[in-house]
């Protein structure tokens, strides 16, 4: 299934927790076997923000990580740390943000658009990231565009953490001089 690479984080000596967003399942956690062995195959695949087409399977308690093949990984944005901040920002937005287990295609597509545009802008700003979260917002049914408040990243913000009742990272502090 088509996923975002979310984040990763361990849990036993050789394996970790691969966070993904995919079409099918929505915000996922899976269990990658192996995945910190010297010799595992989808190490290099599963980097935060990478485009992957993913095994998951399906077990009584949890998900486990099957095969893995790249679809896109983002080459140009690691080369600009501005871009990486915000790459950054928004997985952990997604994290944070989304439940687990919804999913949504109109999301899942606006997070694609999102890190291609990362990939390809120079310089990404905070009126973009602004933009960013102002469509996101509207898919999760919180509609700032309404409220006749919000004129400023700070308006902006405040709306999002008084609705979302969520801790989420304030992106006016990326930008890098």
């Amino acid at each position: 299934m088509l996923s975002i690479v979310l984040s990763r984080r361990d849990i036993r000596e050789f394996d970790q927790i691969v966070a993904f967003y995919s079409l099918e399942y929505g915000r996922v956690d899976v269990l990658a076997r192996g995945l910190k062995k010297i010799l595992s195959k989808n190490s290099a695949y599963l980097l935060p923000g990478n485009i992957v087409e993913a095994e998951i399977i399906v077990g009584k308690e949890n998900f486990t990580l099957g095969a893995v093949e790249p679809v896109e990984s983002w080459s140009d944005l690691w080369k600009n740390f501005s871009s990486q901040l915000f790459l950054q920002w928004s997985l952990n937005f997604a994290t944070v943000l989304l439940h687990k287990q919804e999913p949504d295609a109109q999301i899942f597509k606006l997070f694609y658009r999102w890190l291609k545009f990362l990939n390809e802008t120079g310089t990404p700003s905070v009126a973009l990231a602004d933009h960013f979260v102002k469509r996101l917002l509207a898919c999760l049914g919180f509609d700032p565009e309404q409220d006749k408040k919000i004129n400023d990243h700070k308006s902006l913000y405040n709306f999002a953490v008084y609705h979302t009742e969520k801790h989420l990272g304030d992106w006016g502090t990326l930008s890098v001089p």
